[in-house]
């Protein structure tokens, strides 16, 4: 990743970088599973469901991410001016 040009692609595939998820999300993600797992019984419809909800999460995990990050940028930017 060139250092002058910043990528939250090349980021989020970099190896170092580990998304945090607190208990809440486990747990909420694990009743997620369950309920796809137990209460529907047409497969094809289970994994379009799966599927929609993982690209959900990874949207929602990148989303925070990118704000909590232009958060802190701006916050720098503002002491840096102090």
């Amino acid at each position: 990743m060139d250092p002058n040009e910043f990528s939250f692609g090349a980021l989020f595939n970099c190896a170092d970088f580990r998304f945090s998820e607190s208990l809440a999300f486990k747990e909420a993600f694990a009743e997620l599973n369950n309920i796809l797992e137990t209460e529907l019984c047409k497969s094809d419809l289970r994994s379009r469901l799966d599927n929609a909800a993982n690209r959900c999460i990874f949207e929602a995990r990148s989303d925070a991410f990118k704000q909590g990050f232009c958060f802190a940028v701006k916050s720098i930017k503002f002491l840096l001016k102090i």
